[in-house]
């Protein structure tokens, strides 16, 4: 069986794809071995597949059996922390950054050139996934269990102010997200400072959310409004 196995590869690889296999599997235990001894905390089973860009690597803790890609960007401020539940997955390219409190649950999928960032505490439930090119950033945002963004989300909760008629780059005011369990927001939707979006609703692509949007629903536009009910739908 080994021995039939093996052509089967030789057939479907080549050598070359074979070697190529063998090189990332042995550079992926090296960058591994030197880097779970620089976190505060790094879980049985996790990896590291490649170079990555560290900073704070002592406040920030690795589940289980989590895999951070090469490629990819940590940065913690000094009495700041960042937790990585288990069975994660960071592909190349993510950028997660914390000033106060980053909580990331398990088997959520953050992927390439993301970013999450949190001023004070930024929370993500069990299950989450955010696609590609996707920012989430803000002083207090919660996304709950199974929550997916699609391509290129963002997600605030602070805006910009002016001062004597001009733009400000200081922060304006700034009030919570919650986005509850089950929510779907699709590709390049906007989500904007205080909105609360209720469990099992959908956001239509290019959507701006401003306001509350209950659950269950489907919402979509430019500011968002309510397009139908997916309860009587039968999507609960």
């Amino acid at each position: 069986m080994k021995t039939s196995r093996l052509k089967e590869i030789l057939i479907s690889d080549g050598w070359l794809g074979i070697l190529e296999k063998m090189f990332s599997y042995f550079f992926k235990i090296l960058c591994t071995a030197y880097y779970r001894f620089r976190f505060q905390r790094f879980g049985k089973g996790s990896c590291v597949t490649g170079p990555i860009s560290l900073r704070g690597a002592k406040r920030i803790q690795i589940g289980e059996e989590v895999t951070i890609e090469g490629g990819s960007s940590f940065r913690v401020s000094p009495g700041a922390s960042l937790v990585i539940g288990r069975e994660c997955f960071i592909e190349r390219g993510a950028f997660l950054c914390s000033e106060g409190r980053l909580i990331i649950g398990r088997k959520t999928y953050i992927l390439k050139n993301s970013m999450v960032s949190a001023g004070r505490e930024v929370v993500l439930g069990e299950g989450v996934w955010i696609a590609r090119d996707s920012l989430v950033t803000g002083q207090e945002i919660v996304l709950g269990n199974e929550v997916i963004l699609g391509p290129g989300v963002v997600i605030l909760d602070s805006d910009h102010k002016l001062d004597s008629g001009k733009i400000s780059m200081k922060t304006g005011a700034h009030l919570p997200v919650h986005i509850e369990s089950h929510v779907w927001i699709a590709a390049k939707s906007v989500i904007l400072k205080g909105v609360t979006i209720g469990a099992g609703s959908i956001i239509g692509a290019g959507s701006v959310v401003t306001k509350e949007v209950p659950g269950h629903v489907l919402a979509a536009g430019t500011p968002a409004k309510i397009v139908k009910s997916l309860e009587t739908a039968g999507h609960v």
